[in-house]
């Protein structure tokens, strides 16, 4: 590609991320294409919908799904608040749980903008660099993708394959934990960077680097709430086709892309609505009828929605309680900035 071809290709991609009006249109078209597929699907199935009727057994599952939902958010929460720590060497606080509750509701509204916006004014009023910030929300954005993404290939390969895959990224994380910062040394001496790449070195020169261990831990951490969330599936999916035979696994490995493909998208559609729930369709097994595969993905969505807008507040309240309790006794996790 020549250098003029390259330069005009910036160009457009610079004129587009300035044009809100395309980029509203381009998440209302995801959003209408997505929504309209499935409606399709349904309308054509529409004979078949009227077998689930089981709604006692329906709801029993949704009900025993939002209660291991705060399991989930809770260790997305401790692992948000050990990077702002790490990141931006400054000591934990409840206010770091205030603040990630408080946006990761905001991810419900269309575009990546607002709950990124918001991290960053809240912080900075704490005094934190908003470079710290938006590092730590891309890091937590690019381990939540690898995170999926490495769920889904070890249990799609076979036992031997997928621990080697393990070990492969084991010692990746080695790799950049030990030499990230020669790799920063290297960069800075490099003359005529591109512009996005000049603007993500000034932010991690802003930050503190993480260890290996951090990696690891973050890493640990997301796999964890991937596994939370895929037997919260793997409940709903057997609630709605107790005899289709999905097993665990399948449904680990199938939450873990689905999920993973809707944080690519996060930036288009709010929370991957529409996107997620034809990923669902597509990946359930063949034997799990069209028609259940997109009622299952309305359970997961209605769960979903219901356990963010009902356990962030929550565990909000809790956060904002604690801290002010901690700052009368002037002990434990009280917001020292």
């Amino acid at each position: 590609m020549t250098g003029a071809r390259w330069e005009q290709l910036r160009a457009h991609w610079r004129a587009w991320r300035a044009n809100q009006r395309l980029q509203r249109m381009l998440t209302v078209g995801v959003l209408f294409l997505t929504l309209g597929f499935m409606l399709v699907l349904l309308w054509r199935e529409r004979a078949q919908l009227q077998q689930f009727d089981d709604w006692r057994n329906y709801l029993s599952a949704c009900a025993l799904s939002l209660a291991l939902y705060p399991c989930s958010l809770i260790i997305h929460t401790a692992v948000w608040s050990q990077m702002m720590a790490r990141l931006g060497q400054i000591p934990q606080s409840w206010q770091d749980v205030e603040i990630y509750v408080y946006t990761h509701v905001m991810r419900h509204l269309p575009g990546a903008v607002w709950y990124l916006a918001t991290r960053s004014v809240m912080y900075q009023g704490q005094g934190v660099h908003p470079a710290v910030t938006l590092v730590a929300s891309g890091l937590e954005w690019v381990w939540l993708i690898l995170g999926g993404g490495l769920i889904y290939v070890v249990l799609a390969l076979p036992p031997v394959a997928g621990v080697g895959v393990m070990l492969g990224v084991s010692i990746l994380l080695l790799v950049v934990g030990r030499w990230s910062p020669k790799l920063l040394e290297v960069l800075q001496e490099i003359e005529h960077l591109p512009t996005w790449l000049q603007r993500w070195q000034a932010r991690l020169f802003a930050v503190n680097l993480p260890t290996t261990g951090d990696l690891f831990l973050w890493l640990g951490g997301y796999l964890v709430t991937y596994g939370i969330a895929g037997v919260i599936f793997f409940i709903l999916v057997r609630s709605v086709v107790p005899d289709a035979g999905v097993t665990l696994a399948e449904a680990l490995r199938v939450w873990a892309l689905t999920s993973g493909v809707g944080m690519l998208v996060v930036g288009l559609v709010p929370a991957g609505l529409g996107v997620q729930e034809l990923t669902i369709t597509a990946l359930l097994p063949g034997h799990v009828p069209v028609v259940a595969a997109l009622f299952i993905a309305a359970l997961v969505r209605v769960v979903f929605i219901v356990g963010d807008f009902f356990w962030a507040p929550f565990l909000w309240i809790c956060a904002r309680y604690l801290s002010k309790r901690a700052a009368r006794r002037g002990t434990g996790m009280a917001n020292p900035r």
